[in-house]
Order: structure tokens, then C-alpha cells, then sequence
């Protein structure tokens, strides 16, 4: 258990969560300041691809079988990516969630416990993944 490497996050700070593809030799890397997506080579270090994001990163969850990341961010969206080839991504959609939600860790139905907010009452929001 000893530090063997550290890799610099190149214009981006705070980073906070990380999915790793250990099949495609890729980490995914979120950061708060600015909101963006840091993709590392895992053999080199090397950060590869900065894709924007939206704000207050909260997580990161790389699904393997469709090749789909998706960056879970405080301000109430989960923004969602395809790996189209080795170093290019594309960003599909953002999808609406609530702001300040926190979900559960990545599965084909994803679960976001959502605070109460607005006038409106707390509650527990369930999220099919598409393959």
C-alpha cells in the first residue's frame, strides 16, 4: 500500500469521484472546478480527453456493456456519455434529476434518494437504464 504514481488533472481541480474501465484501460475522473470529465490512460497516466460536465460533480459510473458513462451532478442533472472509439467520447443527453440527490451506486435501475426541496416532499426516484 504505497503511492507508486500521481497524475495531474490539467486545468481542473477538485476532483472528486472515479469509474474505472479496467478492460479499455480508462479512468474517468470528475472534477468541480470547472465541471468536467478528466479520461486518463491507465497504463500512462496520460489524461487524454477533458469533456464538459455540469456542476457539483457527484459521481461517475462507467457501464461496460453498453460503453456508457454517466456523471451524476448535484445541480440536478445526470449527464450521459458514449465511448464511440478508444479516445472519443459523445455526449447524448442530461437527464433531469433533483438538486442536491444522491444515487446509489451504478445498476441497469439506477436510485436517487431526492431531498426534500421547493415545497415539494422528499422521495426516492427510480431510473431504467437503456442497453
Amino acid at each position: 500500500m504505497a503511492i507508486i504514481a500521481t497524475w495531474p488533472a490539467i486545468n481542473a481541480n477538485d476532483n472528486f469521484p472515479m469509474a474505472l474501465s479496467e478492460a479499455g484501460g480508462r479512468i474517468f475522473a470528475g472534477c468541480r472546478q470547472p465541471p468536467r470529465l478528466l479520461v486518463y490512460n491507465t497504463d500512462s497516466g496520460t489524461q487524454i480527453v477533458t469533456l464538459k460536465i455540469d456542476g457539483d460533480i457527484d459521481d461517475v459510473f462507467y457501464d461496460n456493456i453498453s460503453k456508457m458513462i454517466y456523471a451524476s451532478c448535484g445541480v440536478g442533472s445526470t449527464g450521459v456519455l458514449r465511448k464511440m472509439d478508444k479516445d472519443s467520447y459523445q455526449a447524448l443527453t442530461r437527464d433531469g434529476t433533483s438538486e442536491g440527490g444522491t444515487h446509489a451506486p451504478f445498476s441497469p435501475k439506477a436510485i436517487e434518494a431526492a431531498p426534500q426541496s421547493g415545497g415539494r416532499d422528499a422521495m426516492v426516484i427510480a431510473y431504467a437504464v437503456e442497453r
